[in-house]
């Protein structure tokens, strides 16, 4: 990219951070690439669609992403389970490794949201179930408090911020969870996304599924600002993402034990084509028929922005029956999608 295209895509991002702040829709965002590639979207400017950087520098695949938008900074984690940070605010100092010091790190993506800090797990001794880290600007790295972890979704092969829960546990957390006992006595639950507004936890059950069954999901979702709580059992199982004031679940067909008659080898998990949103406010769970070759990479109460067949599509939210994607913009030839968020 020559030095005009990138102050013409610097120029651009500074106007899309200025009309996002007093646009209550978001209208111009930031897609991120499989190795760590960023597009600017603003529909506004011809062509709405700008390459702002190329690659991570040290061109590895992005593993997980979280936005942090009070400070306009990415977080991504590569598949070596480093952390980089890309600053929106000061975007010619591209991709900065971030130091965890000696301790090895998942390849999770946590933001500390009291410290306003990338946050990680340390994987190096018996405390690993429960030990985050945190490193201050004075190179000192601190234990982060539990409840301050902010993530989109996944856990790492059992380890958590906080481990699994008991159903005895949840349900003395709130009258709203006074009937987990007797639905689910010896289940357990881990947290897979969390925001300042909702948090989303998974079942395990006590008797594991049977082969040759399908794999469905249980969910309970936490409105944080109230603490009220809601359980929400699928039909299949899902992938949770938690966004600001949105959960998004993508459902996934899973067989126990379903193997390839010719291979032998176990059937990953194959998307649906259903994605569900769990808005606090409305205590439900709303259902989306997209097909399988969409990817919802982004959403809010009121919209969802989308990836798939090399395009950048927006969803309308509220009327499930009736949404259709809308095309926003062609993708570049062989662009992969890992992340949307908006630039503010």
């Amino acid at each position: 990219m020559n030095t005009k295209s990138a102050r013409t895509a610097k120029q651009m991002l500074f106007s899309a951070i200025a009309f996002a702040c007093s646009c209550p829709v978001f209208a111009d965002l930031a897609i991120v690439g499989q190795n760590g590639q960023i597009l600017l979207y603003v529909p506004s400017a011809e062509p709405p669609l700008t390459a702002v950087i190329e690659s991570l520098s040290h061109r590895r695949s992005i593993s997980e992403s979280y936005f942090a938008s009070s400070e306009k900074k990415l977080f991504v984690s590569d598949d070596t389970g480093k952390l980089s940070t890309l600053d929106f605010s000061a975007l010619s100092k591209r991709y900065q490794r971030v130091d965890t010091g000696e301790d090895l790190v998942s390849v999770a993506v946590w933001y500390d949201a009291r410290e306003m800090r990338p946050a990680w797990l340390h994987v190096m001794d018996k405390e690993s179930v429960t030990h985050v880290r945190f490193q201050k600007q004075d190179g000192t790295i601190y234990r982060s408090q539990h409840a301050d972890i902010m993530f989109k979704g996944g856990f790492i092969f059992g380890m958590h911020i906080d481990g699994w829960k008991t159903t005895g546990t949840l349900a003395g957390m709130s009258s709203d969870l006074a009937v987990l006992p007797a639905k689910y006595p010896d289940d357990q639950w881990i947290i897979v996304g969390r925001s300042k507004k909702i948090a989303a936890y998974i079942r395990k059950p006590a008797i594991p599924v049977k082969t040759g069954e399908t794999v469905t999901a249980t969910l309970l979702f936490q409105d944080r600002i109230r603490n009220r709580w809601n359980v929400e059992t699928m039909d299949e199982y899902c992938q949770v993402n938690v966004y600001a004031d949105v959960a998004v679940l993508c459902g996934l067909h899973v067989i126990k034990g379903d193997k390839d008659p010719t291979t032998g080898i176990n059937v990953q998990a194959k998307p649906s084509g259903k994605w569900y949103f769990y808005d606090p406010s409305k205590k439900r769970v709303a259902t989306y028929e997209l097909g399988s070759l969409l990817t919802v990479q982004y959403a809010t109460a009121s919209e969802a922005f989308l990836s798939g067949e090399g395009q950048l599509l927006r969803l309308p939210l509220g009327n499930p029956e009736h949404a259709k994607p809308e095309f926003l913009a062609k993708l570049p030839p062989g662009f992969s999608v890992v992340a949307i968020f908006p630039v503010r």
